[in-house]
């Protein structure tokens, strides 16, 4: 009888398979294994079973078939071995036997191995997360999300771990009440549930974060469709309550995806936290895979943020003011005062790099009150000097706009200095008129009510409506300087800075255009009744002392 050599043995407790489709193991009537593999007789106590079959007479044949079939009862009975292969790579197998004839002679056991599909490698990972239930605790996940790493590097699979992010979360308890919040929250985990029920593991494990794992086959395509439905399953609305009330909310999702070289199932988690960080600050609507440029990333905006974190902490910042002026530039009517960061060793940071920096630690109110005091004393050093000076505006950002404390506060020190408010100007953004719209709007108004312009910046790139313009006390709309660049080669950008020009006159407010650097600019703004320019063309941010000096 021929038998293929299918099976060697490599340990007394592995088998190392060669990779042919029906590896097959025989034991024979004198109880040798065929190849010696007396390791698979261990583990399924078959040795014994053959024997007792071979020791009963031909005579008896029910009895044979009695044992036989005791036999292939215990071989179901455990359906499956996993099995290392040659190249290293386990795999569960299904054991089938077929038992010898009366008329065989050679009375062999014929065991044949079938390698079995994907579902069955994860029979041992059932979904710890049920429906109704809290997700797990961060100790319990991380000791689970070990395990299935194991089993990621024994088998063709790999363990992929998600990192979400509730953007705004704050907003969504502030504005609908906690129970909503919480209602948003039982959603998402029940969709993160469905998306872990076959073999992953969910837990919170932050305010507003949850962390995913999931055993895949380790293949781009597997991979790509649970990204596919991650991304999917938690962007979808979540209807909030029976009037079928449907809140969208922004999650920034990062993903990473364990190798064979992966030691640490908690890197994992830390690499996805990176890639989710990095989805947030980009605003990304998709789900972003963790790489070793991620990690670079991650490092260098560490060192960055404790350098700001320092720079604050020591005042190492400095302010520039840029003028504003009416259309011919012969009358200075403002300026806006600008943060600038240049380190000891002369390496300058743009506004756009370290302003989200500070606003993620929540630095921004300390920084933004240093900011109000440099402005309060360039404004009483000019009425020291005899000189009345324009307003000085300084930026405020949504989050501090919408927390009273902090409002009240800075008015506060406005109030102890004695400079009166129509000195000063206060700078927002559209975001800040669609977050917190009560708080907000009273918070510009009691602002207003001390004298203190508001001006809308940047406007034309955000999402404000026209019932917040009319609704919001705004005296002045700045026009954002990616409209003037081309408006004088571009017939639709004349169209929409004319409407912006329109709306401005509409509700009274004076319409200033940024970032103006060329006189064909100045005489299309001109023409379409633009009254004030910021830009370059008449004047670059300058030092506080060249400031004061033009008076």
């Amino acid at each position: 009888m021929y038998l293929p050599e299918h099976v060697v043995t490599a340990t007394p407790h592995d088998w190392v398979l060669d990779g042919t489709t029906t590896p097959a193991v025989v034991v024979s009537n004198n109880l040798s294994c065929w190849r010696g593999n007396h390791s698979f007789t261990r583990l399924i106590n078959t040795l014994e079973f053959c024997r007792h079959f071979f020791a009963i007479e031909k005579n008896q044949p029910r009895l044979r078939k009695k044992v036989a079939d005791d036999l292939q009862h215990k071989l179901t009975a455990k359906r499956k071995l996993l099995i290392r292969e040659v190249s290293g790579v386990r795999r569960f197998y299904q054991v089938v036997v077929t038992t010898p004839q009366d008329n065989d002679v050679h009375a062999w056991f014929l065991f044949f191995l079938h390698p079995l599909p994907f579902d069955h490698y994860l029979a041992s990972f059932p979904a710890t997360f049920r429906k109704g239930e809290s997700s797990t605790p961060r100790t319990e996940f991380s000791i689970q999300l070990g395990k299935r790493l194991k089993v990621a590097k024994q088998t063709e699979l790999c363990l992929v771990v998600f990192v979400l992010d509730i953007v705004g979360f704050r907003s969504v308890n502030e504005s609908e009440g906690y129970h909503i919040g919480d209602k948003v929250l039982s959603i998402l985990q029940h969709r993160l549930g469905f998306i872990a029920k076959h073999n992953g593991i969910i837990a919170h494990i932050a305010d507003d974060d949850y962390a995913v794992g999931v055993l895949v086959e380790d293949n781009p395509e597997a991979i790509h469709t649970l990204i596919s439905r991650m991304d999917s399953a938690v962007r979808k609305p979540y209807f909030i309550n029976e009037s079928k009330q449907r809140l969208f909310l922004r999650l920034a999702v990062g993903t990473s995806i364990s190798t064979p070289q992966t030691d640490s199932a908690w890197r994992l988690v830390e690499q996805a936290r990176t890639a989710c960080v990095l989805a947030k600050r980009q605003a990304s609507n998709e789900v972003i895979v963790y790489d070793q440029l991620h990690q670079h990333h991650s490092s260098e905006q560490f060192r960055l943020e404790q350098k700001v974190f320092q720079a604050v902490a020591s005042q190492a910042f400095h302010v520039v003011v840029q003028p504003q002026f009416t259309m011919d530039g012969q009358q200075l009517v403002g300026a806006e005062m600008l943060l600038r960061w240049t380190e000891a060793d002369g390496t300058t940071h743009s506004p756009m790099e370290f302003i989200p920096i500070v606003e993620k630690m929540g630095l921004m109110p300390k920084l933004s009150e240093w900011v109000l005091h440099q402005a309060i004393a360039i404004q009483k050093q000019l009425l020291r000097n005899g000189t009345t000076p324009v307003p000085l505006s300084i930026n405020l950002s949504p989050t501090q706009i919408e927390l009273t404390t902090h409002v009240q506060h800075l008015l506060a020190i406005i109030h102890a200095s004695e400079l009166p408010g129509k000195f000063l100007e206060i700078e927002i953004t559209e975001d800040s008129l669609l977050h917190h719209h009560s708080e907000t709007l009273s918070n510009l108004n009691r602002i207003n009510q001390t004298g203190i312009a508001i001006a809308l910046d940047d406007f034309g790139i955000g999402y404000s409506s026209l019932s917040y313009l009319s609704q919001f006390p705004i005296q002045k709309l700045k026009i954002d300087r990616s409209f003037i660049t081309h408006i004088t080669d571009d017939h639709k950008q004349r169209q929409l800075v004319t409407l912006m020009l329109n709306i401005a006159n509409t509700f009274s407010m004076k319409p200033l255009a940024e970032g103006v650097e060329l006189a064909e600019q100045i005489e299309c703004l001109q023409a379409l009744g633009c009254q004030y320019v910021q830009g370059y063309l008449y004047a670059k941010p300058e030092s506080v002392g060249d400031y004061l000096a033009r008076y």
